[in-house]
């Protein structure tokens, strides 16, 4: 059995101020849930990696990513088809 990395979908902070408007401009009733995610999906081990780069550090593994948090990517496609792409401005 192959191992399947733990993923999640982040939103770059830049991404939600960019998306607000065009998600407010959607505004219906009744509402339309719409998964609020990033456009890629992202091992929890490399976003790891990344901040450890970030502060000079290297993260220390104590198991399995899945062990302390399990996968949550989303599927942005709906989002997209509705205010456009992140990371777009």
């Amino acid at each position: 059995m192959t191992e399947t990395p733990a993923c999640f979908s982040p939103l770059h902070e830049d991404d939600v101020a960019d998306l607000v408007e065009p998600s407010l401009a959607l505004a219906a009733a009744p509402p339309a849930v719409v998964n609020w995610c990033g456009d890629e999906t992202v091992a929890w081990s490399e976003i790891f990696r990344h901040i450890g780069s970030l502060i000079d550090g290297v993260p220390t593994e104590r198991g399995p990513a899945e062990s302390v948090r399990p996968s949550c990517a989303q599927d942005p496609a709906l989002r997209r088809s509705l205010a456009g792409p992140a990371g777009s401005s």
